[in-house]
């Protein structure tokens, strides 16, 4: 059962990234391609199905994503992303937009955090994992802030340098890293009180 909503999984992944891109690109194709590869949305979609092709792909180059530490930083890149975009990011859409931003936002990042908590998670997380997590966010940032710099647009109008200047964006980025490290700290807790389940641990 694991393997074949790994490949749901995968597959409504890759078609929400699509959508979104046909979605993004209907208006200025620039702005367009820049709201993409900084979306974060979009980083959170791409590693998990990372994750789901190491789950159903054995060897090569997926391996390092069948690794436990991925897995939960997969699974807390997701959940920060939809509270993220329910939180501050949510913006009216229609039609493809409306269809993509659905299924990115919320029914990928669900499908993929309650998968992790029933077949990924085995208790092999600690706490020291947090900190070497913290290089998700923090790389995102620098990646946003430097496409920024050099389009003039940005993603999030909370991370807009130009509009806010740098303090208000450090403020915003402390606030967010540190919801950020509540989430990994709960999937931690989560993963430490489970106990291994050889029924449903996914077998490679």
């Amino acid at each position: 059962m694991h393997r074949t909503i790994a490949l749901f999984g995968l597959g409504l992944g890759l078609a929400a990234l699509v959508l979104h891109l046909i979605a993004i690109l209907s208006g200025d194709a620039t702005v367009g391609i820049v709201s993409f590869v900084t979306s974060l949305a979009v980083v959170a979609n791409i590693l998990a199905a990372l994750v789901y092709a190491g789950v159903l792909f054995d060897g090569g180059a997926f391996s390092v994503f069948r690794g436990k530490a991925v897995q939960g930083l997969a699974a807390t890149a997701m959940a920060f992303a939809m509270l993220f975009y329910h939180l501050v990011a949510a913006g009216e859409a229609e039609g493809i937009a409306l269809i993509a931003n659905v299924a990115l936002n919320y029914i990928a990042p669900t499908l993929f955090v309650a998968y992790w908590m029933v077949y990924l998670a085995d208790g092999s997380l600690r706490l020291h994992h947090v900190a070497s997590w913290m290089l998700l966010p923090g790389l995102y940032v620098v990646w946003m802030l430097l496409m920024g710099t050099i389009t003039g647009t940005y993603g999030y109008e909370v991370l807009d340098v130009a509009a806010d200047g740098w303090g208000a964006v450090a403020v915003n980025y402390l606030t967010f890293l540190a919801a950020f490290v509540v989430l990994a700290v709960f999937a931690i807790g989560f993963d430490t009180e489970k106990k291994p389940d050889t029924d449903h641990a996914p077998q490679h």
